[in-house]
């Protein structure tokens, strides 16, 4: 196997269509791995927000958690709780939802 081969990740990336993700998925493939922004939805890379369950076509190596409510916004008790649900709520839907995975199946890195 060559090096180039051993060295590409598969790497999922939620919130890839927000401010840093849409830099970062061209970056990541640009450097040869395969990276796929995970949507809502149906399709080949999806993420389901309320279970934390991901589909992506192949082995997983990481999952990079980027997505989540604009913390940009003004500061409302109902933002407040928008943000919390999106990000916090979300990511240990995500994290139980990869603990549950098989040793061989679970990526090796979260981020």
């Amino acid at each position: 196997m060559s090096e180039t081969a051993a060295s590409t990740l598969h790497i999922a990336v939620t919130g890839g269509s927000g401010l840093v993700g849409r830099q970062l998925l061209p970056h990541l493939q640009s450097v040869g791995h395969v990276a796929h922004a995970l949507k809502r939805g149906e399709g080949e890379a999806t993420w389901n927000v309320q279970t934390g369950e991901i589909k992506f076509p192949g082995k997983l190596d990481a999952v990079i958690h980027l997505a989540g409510k604009n913390v940009a916004t003004r500061w409302t008790k109902k933002a407040k709780e928008e943000i919390w649900d999106s990000r916090i709520t979300a990511t240990q839907k995500l994290c139980e939802y990869l603990a549950r995975l098989p040793d061989a199946d679970r990526p090796r890195t979260l981020i």
